[in-house]
């Protein structure tokens, strides 16, 4: 958008904090943001710690103590001791060094993060703010957990460091007239804020100049833009009131005619659309629900800047139905713990409260994960998720190890299951490799060869990020020219690694992703928190021919960085599923189609067996490895209608002692 020259003034600084204007630099159709940060460092002092732990032995141990909190060079918050006590207690230790950190930004403290120098990750959840202190619990992935409040002994009074600074506090003012801690804009000059502080009365200024000569966002855009939310108007007013539920954004719920000349999303709960200055009709396009708009006509004027509407919505049929998504969050290769995250959303149109199943493949070893499961039967983790609201989700984090280089070129599954969905799940499979190229895109069905798809299948792919460099990287944006064979009005965002600030895809097809502000540390910095990912699903667009290739790559920048390119990823489109690869551990090749299958299996075996003179016996077996099916003799096709529906493995025996494995998806 801006070739910006940015001039940054700070004006004299009083005493109650030091004021300073981050300026955010977007391209169309994303506005420009000017965030004030009040106070930049308001955690730093010394603190009294009281820490409950119980790992070492088998009753809870209360310690207390001193620490001081300093911002590190990172410029986050930093302790001696993350275990505020517990190490020393417990292992005569130290506590962790490392790049574990607890980070923050103004009076917002996010958690801690980083890796100890153990190699564990470290995490937290549940802050609570109550008299001047601070509580949270605080874990990492060798087992470690325990919960510290923390209170100054310095006479400092906090503000609640697990909410974001509220206006209330200050008084807060921009040369534009706004009074919020954030504005967004696209337009040029001087842009002056002045803070007040509600409890001593004291006055800061700062101010930053933004030089340009460019055109404004709509010109820009090429057209005006139009801002939509969602929400359940359970009274149907058409007016969200308090207790109405804002939407998430992922499905579509309108359409315009004549139609729109761009669609993108703000955050997760706003939609933007780019339209010419006209009278459009809206039609409302989700199945599940119906609008509360009092008319379906918007007259959009030039030269109108932002506009906004907010649309009630109201289930006309009750769904209670998931979607889950699975993906890894670090790079996957031979013998390496990779945490996988589940995410489980309400697609229904009531709240869901009920459980899902993870089958995971028998190579693959559970080490631990974040949400307890309510049970587990070998391979197979069921959890019990209560989510009230539609679109909303829970993420669970799923950790597994790898097998050995022994298993090199192995497709491995883990696939989603539950018993109420209203679409099919795909199962989350890779191929194991042992090197690994730190920026990669994968896209699933994976199945191996030339990973055939069906045209009714949604494709998913995951993108993930590393930053090789030696600084942080503060900004991240990945282009996907997404192909022609593409729905583009099916693409949604499944999942990302961070928060995604802005995502839309332009006029010539590419799909554009922003990760604003993400400081994303460098590999000497922390080789754990150094990755980063998002996923999204499309659909083909329809009647498309048989053996149509389908190709993705993507374009990976770091700030100013020119692109690191990404693999390509290949689907051919084939009107029926013919082979599933077979294990390179095998000496009998054989292929089985239809996979995935509902009742009769066809296995075909490689040439040379073919002559007549092979004897031999099948097996198959569950994902939990319960053998559920036996054939003293080769028959084909084989009847698996009364299997269940998942992931299967049929093993093939001949009489020569020779065998050979391969799987297939069981479904409905």
């Amino acid at each position: 958008m801006k070739n910006l020259l940015p001039c940054f003034l700070l004006l004299p600084i009083l005493s109650f904090s030091q004021l300073n204007i981050q300026h955010v630099d977007n391209d169309c159709p994303v506005e420009d943001v000017l965030r004030v940060c009040i106070e930049t460092e308001p955690y730093v002092g010394l603190y009294k710690y009281e820490t409950i732990y119980s790992w070492c032995g088998t009753e809870d141990k209360e310690l207390t103590g001193e620490i001081e909190m300093t911002v590190n060079s990172r410029g986050q918050y930093y302790v001696d001791d993350f275990s505020f006590g517990a190490w020393p207690d417990c292992y005569n230790i130290e506590g962790p060094l490392g790049t574990v950190e607890m980070r923050a930004q103004c009076s917002f403290i996010s958690g801690i993060f980083g890796t100890d120098n153990f190699g564990s990750v470290w995490s937290s959840d549940n802050f609570s703010f109550e008299n001047n202190s601070f509580s949270f619990n605080w874990f990492n992935t060798y087992g470690d957990f325990g919960t510290t409040t923390l209170t100054p002994i310095d006479g400092r009074i906090l503000n609640d460091p697990t909410e974001v600074l509220e206006e209330e506090n200050y008084q807060i003012l921009w040369s534009t007239g706004e009074s919020t801690p954030s504005i967004f804009t696209n337009n040029t000059g001087l842009f002056q804020v002045t803070v007040t502080s509600n409890q001593s009365g004291e006055i800061e200024t700062a101010a930053i100049t933004i030089d340009n000569d460019e055109l404004s966002l709509s010109e820009e855009c090429n057209g005006e833009i139009l801002d939509v939310s969602y929400f359940l108007d359970t009274n149907e007013n058409g007016i969200q009131d308090l207790d109405e539920v804002t939407l998430n954004v992922g499905d579509s719920y309108i359409d315009f005619s004549p139609t729109h000349k761009l669609k993108g999303y703000i955050g997760s709960q706003i939609e933007r659309f780019v339209l010419e200055p006209q009278t459009y009709i809206i039609s409302f396009v989700n199945g599940y629900y119906r609008t509360t708009m009092l008319s379906n006509e918007l007259t959009v004027i030039e030269d109108s800047g932002i506009s906004n509407v907010n649309v009630g919505m109201v289930s006309i049929q009750d769904v209670e139905s998931i979607d889950i998504n699975i993906t890894a969050m670090h790079f996957q290769r031979c013998e390496a713990i990779i945490p996988y995250r589940v995410r489980v959303q309400n697609n229904g149109t009531q709240a869901y409260n009920g459980s899902f199943s993870v089958a995971i493949d028998p190579l693959l070893e559970v080490i631990s994960y974040d949400i307890d499961p309510i049970k587990e039967v070998d391979n197979i983790l069921t959890w019990q998720v209560d989510i009230s609201n539609p679109t909303e989700y829970v993420d669970i984090t799923l950790y597994l190890k790898l097998p050995s280089s022994d298993y090199i070129g192995e497709i491995l599954c883990i696939s989603p299951m539950a018993e109420t969905f209203t679409k099919n799940f795909n199962a989350f499979c890779f191929e194991l490799v042992c090197a690994y190229d730190p920026n990669d895109k994968q896209g699933i069905p994976l199945r191996g060869g030339e990973n055939e798809v069906l045209e009714d299948e949604s494709l998913d792919y995951t993108i993930r990020f590393e930053n090789l460099g030696n600084d942080t990287a503060f900004n991240v944006i990945v282009i996907d020219r997404l192909s022609s064979n593409f729905d583009l009005r099916s693409f949604k965002l499944l999942s990302a690694s961070h928060e995604v600030t802005s995502h839309w895809i332009d006029t010539s097809g590419k799909l554009h992703v922003e990760f604003e502000n993400i400081k994303l540390p460098s590999v000497e910095q922390d080789s754990t928190l150094n990755k980063g990912y998002f996923q999204f699903t499309i659909d083909l667009i329809p009647g498309l021919s048989e053996n149509t290739k389908i190709n993705n790559t993507a374009s990976i920048y770091f700030d100013q960085n020119t692109a690191v390119v990404t693999n390509t990823t290949t689907h051919i489109l084939v009107s029926q599923i013919g082979t599933t690869s077979t294990s390179k551990l095998n000496n009998i090749l054989f292929s089985l189609s239809p996979n995935p299958v509902e009742s009769m299996l066809n296995l075909t075996l490689e040439y040379s067996y073919l002559n007549g003179s092979f004897e031999g016996f099948l097996l198959v077996y569950d994902v939990t490895g319960n053998l559920v099916l036996t054939h003293r003799n080769i028959e084909n096709p084989i009847d698996v209608s009364h299997l269940k529906n998942g992931l299967h493995y049929l093993r093939v025996y001949g009489k020569n002692g020779a065998a050979g494995t391969a799987k297939f998806l069981k479904i409905n």
